[in-house]
C-alpha cells in the first residue's frame, strides 16, 4: 500500500515537471536534451545510493568484526577473573598477611598526617580551654563556641583516625580521651549558658534580643555539626558513641527547656491555701496575674520573638499551643479545689474574656488550638452553680420569711412612704435577689439567665407559700387572742399594699433584663 501510494505521488510529480518544461510547441525540439538531462541525473543518484549501500554494508561487516574479538577478550577475561579467584580462595589468607603490613604503614600515616596537621591545636589544648571559660564568663558565647569548635574539630578528627577500619570499637579509656576530658565540662559550661538565656527568652527578644540570636547561632551550628559528623562516621564505619559527647542535640534540649521554663512560670502563679483563706478575691487577681502573664509572654514572642528565632522552630505556634495547655492546667487545678458558685462565674467569665482580648489584641486564637474547658466540665460547673444559686436563694427567702414574723410583732408601727401608706421592704429584697443573681450570671449567655430566673421563680413560689402560710397563722393567733401585736392590723394593711407595690419593680425588672433577649 505504501509503495503504491509513493508510485502515485512520482507519476504526480513527474507529469507537473513535464508540464512546466512542455508550455510551448517549441519545447518539443527539446525533448530530447530533457531526456539526457534527466538520465544524467538519475546515474547520479544511483550511483551515490550505491556507494552509500557499500559504505553502511563495510560498516556493519567492520563493527561484527570488532563484536566478535571483543567477545573473545571478555571470554578472556571471563577465564582470568575465575583463575584469580580461585587463587584468592586458595591464598586469601596468605595474601592478607602480606597486605597487613601495608595496610597498617598506611593507617598510621593517616594518624601522622593528621595529627601534623593539628599539632598547633593539640600543644594549645590546656591555654584554649582556660581562655574559653573567661569568654564564657564574659559572655562573648560566640567566641568561646568557636574555641570549642576547633577544639573538638581536632579531637574527632583524632579519634576517627585512631578508630578507623578494624579497631572501629577500641577501648574508650586511652591518654587521648584523657588528653581531651576537659571539652566535655566547656562544651557542658557553654551549654549551662545558653539554657539560662532560653528560660529567659520570652524576656530577652524584647529587652536583649542580641543574646538569643547569639544562642540560637550556636544551637543551630552545632546541630549541623552533628549532622555531618554522624554522616562522617557512618561513612567511615565508626559508631557514633566512640565519639564523647555527640551528637549533642542541643536543639532538641533548647526546645525542652523553652518547655520547661513556661511549665516553671505556670508553676510560680499557683496560689497557696493562705493566701485562698485571707484574700476574699483571690480568684480574681490569681487569674488576673495568669492572664498578664501570658499576654505579656505571647506578645514578646509574637512581635520580637519570631524575628530571633529560625522559622523551622515556628516559634510562635510553639508558644501559643504551650500557654494554652498551661492555660488548662490552670484551669483544672481551680475547679480540682472545689469553687462556689461565685468563684464559678468568675472563671467562666474570665474563660470568655481570656479569648476574646487575646484574639483582639494579639491576633492569637486559642479556641483554634483547642478548648479552654471540655463541654461535659462546663455543663458540670453550670449545674453545681445553679445548685448553689438555688440554695442561697431559697435560704435568703426562707430568712426573709423570718424576718417578716419578727416585724409583726414589733412595738413599732411599719414604714410609711410619701403619701402615708404602709410597707415592708419585703417585696424589693425579693427583687434585688433575683436581680443580683440574674445579673451575676448574665456574662454567661441567655440560657444561662433563663436558668437563673427559673430557680428563683421557684425559689419565689415556695416563698409566697411560707409567707402565706405565716401570715395566715399570724391572722388567726391574732384574732383567737393567743397573741396581742400592738400594730396587727398596720402590718397587715402593709402586706397588702406590698403587694401592689411589687408590681411595678416586677414589670420593670422583666423589661430591664429580657426585653433585648
Amino acid at each position: 500500500m505504501e509503495f503504491t501510494l509513493a508510485e502515485a505521488e512520482s507519476i504526480d510529480l513527474a507529469k507537473k515537471a513535464v508540464a512546466e518544461m512542455l508550455t510551448k510547441p517549441e519545447d518539443l525540439e527539446k525533448l530530447e536534451q530533457y531526456r539526457r538531462k534527466v538520465a544524467r541525473k538519475k546515474a547520479t543518484v544511483e550511483s551515490q545510493l550505491r556507494n552509500a549501500v557499500q559504505t553502511q554494508l563495510e560498516g556493519v561487516q567492520t563493527g561484527l568484526e570488532n563484536l566478535g574479538e571483543a567477545q573473545k577478550v571478555i571470554s578472556e577475561i571471563k577465564i582470568s577473573m575465575a583463575e584469580v579467584e580461585d587463587v584468592f580462595h586458595e591464598k586469601g589468607a596468605e595474601l592478607s598477611e602480606v597486605v597487613r603490613p601495608i595496610k597498617e604503614v598506611n593507617r598510621r600515616h593517616q594518624q601522622l598526617k593528621t595529627t601534623s596537621d593539628h599539632i598547633h591545636n593539640i600543644f594549645n589544648v590546656p591555654q584554649a580551654v582556660s581562655e574559653t571559660h573567661e569568654l564564657i564568663k564574659e559572655g562573648k558565647l560566640l567566641e568561646a563556641h568557636r574555641n570549642l569548635s576547633e577544639l573538638e574539630h581536632t579531637r574527632d578528627e583524632l579519634l576517627m583516625q585512631l578508630y578507623h577500619g578494624d579497631d572501629a570499637y577500641v577501648d574508650k579509656n586511652t591518654s587521648l580521651h584523657h588528653y581531651y576530658e576537659e571539652l566535655i565540662g566547656l562544651s557542658g559550661n557553654l551549654g549551662q549558658s545558653l539554657w539560662m538565656i532560653m528560660n529567659s527568652a520570652t524576656l530577652l527578644v524584647t529587652e536583649n534580643p542580641t543574646k538569643v540570636v547569639t544562642a540560637l547561632r550556636i544551637i543551630e551550628r552545632e546541630e549541623r555539626i552533628d549532622t555531618m559528623l554522624v554522616e562522617t562516621l557512618d561513612l567511615k564505619g565508626i559508631p557514633p558513641s566512640q565519639i564523647p559527647g555527640r551528637p549533642k542535640k542541643w536543639r532538641s534540649k533548647c526546645i525542652e527547656m523553652l518547655e520547661t521554663s513556661i511549665s516553671n512560670k505556670f508553676e510560680s502563679l499557683e496560689t497557696t491555701s493562705e493566701q485562698r483563706i485571707e484574700n476574699k478575691d483571690w480568684l480574681m487577681e490569681h487569674l488576673s496575674e495568669v492572664a498578664r502573664t501570658c499576654y505579656m509572654d505571647l506578645q514578646a514572642i509574637t512581635t520580637a520573638g519570631v524575628q530571633c528565632f529560625p522559622p523551622s522552630y515556628d516559634i510562635a505556634a510553639f508558644f501559643i499551643k504551650r500557654y494554652h495547655r498551661g492555660l488548662i492546667e490552670v484551669i483544672c487545678q481551680l475547679i480540682d479545689m472545689g469553687l462556689n458558685a461565685r468563684d464559678i462565674i468568675t472563671l467562666m467569665i474570665w474563660i470568655g474574656d481570656i479569648k476574646t482580648s487575646f484574639a483582639e489584641t494579639l491576633g492569637v486564637d486559642l479556641q483554634s488550638v483547642g478548648p479552654l474547658m471540655k463541654t461535659d466540665v462546663e455543663t458540670d460547673l453550670l449545674k453545681t452553680c445553679h445548685g448553689q444559686v438555688e440554695s442561697n436563694v431559697r435560704e435568703l427567702m426562707g430568712n426573709m420569711v423570718k424576718t417578716e414574723q419578727e416585724e409583726w410583732n414589733s412595738q413599732q408601727p411599719p414604714e410609711c412612704d410619701v403619701k402615708g401608706k404602709y410597707y415592708t421592704p419585703v417585696g424589693i429584697n425579693l427583687f434585688q435577689i433575683i436581680d443580683q443573681n440574674i445579673q451575676a450570671l448574665a456574662p454567661l449567655g441567655l440560657p444561662t439567665k433563663m436558668k437563673v430566673l427559673k430557680i428563683c421563680l421557684g425559689a419565689l413560689d415556695e416563698f409566697q407559700r411560707k409567707y402565706r402560710n405565716a401570715l395566715d397563722g399570724y391572722y388567726k393567733d391574732a384574732v383567737a387572742g393567743r397573741i396581742e401585736p400592738p400594730c396587727c392590723v398596720l402590718y397587715i394593711v402593709s402586706v397588702l399594699f406590698n403587694q401592689l407595690l411589687s408590681c411595678q419593680p416586677a414589670h420593670g425588672f422583666a423589661l430591664l433584663n429580657f426585653t433585648k433577649e
